[in-house]
């Protein structure tokens, strides 16, 4: 039997070739002929519509590749030469993952925040008077005695339940004007005790 024109290129590259499985959308496809061309390159023989997202699957030895990229290759008179196939492994594609969640460190946040990563989420709505006590430290040593009392007057008022009325914080007003960040921490602290009751 005489060849076609390109059915030399398809005889030539299939003598070669393994069987692999496409799978797409996790459903498994058609059979294709392939081989290993290079580190994380499969070539396959023409006449398969695989795509990129795909997954190859040796038949043989049961391990998946994921084609990563995709580069048709012309053959005889512009016909189909098949594929070059960039792929990952299953480890390398789980190494991505672990590396995208891995952890970010973050010194202090202030005020409402998200934190989380592609599996779970903090939510940080407030201050705490942890935060307040941190961000005291980093303010002249001749204000921190009397703003440790205005978080000593604050904590009175959580752990004795007792109502916030106007004025209740007065006396330390001035500090309060001087050091905005203080300020806000104790208003955001303040509120949040007092809608979480």
């Amino acid at each position: 039997m005489r060849l076609q024109k390109n059915d030399w290129v398809k005889d030539l590259v299939e003598k070669q070739c393994v069987d692999f499985i496409c799978i797409r959308d996790d459903k498994e496809l058609f059979n294709v002929k392939a081989f290993f061309a290079d580190e994380n390159i499969i070539q396959t023989a023409p006449g398969y519509d695989v795509k990129e997202r795909d997954w190859l699957k040796h038949i043989d030895s049961k391990n998946a590749y994921f084609v990563d990229k995709l580069s048709p290759l012309a053959g005889p008179e512009g016909t189909d030469g098949g594929a070059t196939i960039r792929y990952l492994t299953e480890h390398q594609i789980q190494q991505q993952k672990e590396k995208s969640r891995s952890a970010i460190s973050i010194n202090t946040i202030n005020g409402g925040a998200v934190i989380g990563d592609f599996n779970s989420v903090t939510f940080n709505n407030g201050y705490g008077l942890d935060t307040v006590k941190e961000l005291i430290t980093s303010k002249p040593e001749t204000d921190q005695a009397e703003l440790d009392k205005l978080v000593t007057a604050v904590e009175m008022l959580i752990d004795a339940n007792m109502p916030v009325s106007k004025g209740s914080l007065s006396k330390f007003s001035d500090l309060l004007a001087k050091h905005s960040d203080i300020a806000i921490a104790i208003s955001s602290t303040l509120g949040s005790w007092i809608f979480g009751k």
